[in-house]
């Protein structure tokens, strides 16, 4: 549901964006919560405590650890780079490499169409 809902739009969005000659840039969000014993896993929108630094106020929906910090570091400083600069300061998205930005734990890194065979599952072309 999660790819349905959420994912695949947002893919469908920036090709168009691509498509017309603008940009456009992704990410994936793939920290999991081991809050509630992990069953949020990486939910809709739980990265936005970590954007937005009020990782306090979120606590029962994240938890707590020294890695969250970490994440945040990672984080907020692409959100505030695109909002003064208009580049979160990774490649933007092309249908030829599909650059999408990975932040999961103290961990992220750009990689090329992060699950290309579900998204070619779901537009019927595997």
């Amino acid at each position: 549901m999660t790819d349905q809902m959420f994912r695949l739009p947002v893919i469908r969005m920036a090709e168009a964006q691509a498509a017309q000659g603008r940009e456009a840039w992704m990410y994936w969000f793939t920290w999991a919560s081991p809050a509630f014993g992990g069953i949020l896993k990486s939910a809709h929108a739980l990265e936005i405590p970590f954007v937005f630094d009020n990782l306090d106020a979120f606590e029962m929906l994240i938890g707590t650890g020294d890695d969250l910090q970490g994440l945040v570091d990672l984080m907020q400083p692409a959100w505030i780079r695109f909002a003064h600069e208009g580049n979160p300061g990774w490649d933007a998205y092309t249908e030829e490499t599909r650059s999408t930005m990975r932040f999961d734990s103290t961990d992220a890194g750009v990689i090329n169409d992060p699950l290309g065979s579900e998204r070619e599952m779901w537009a019927g072309r595997a």
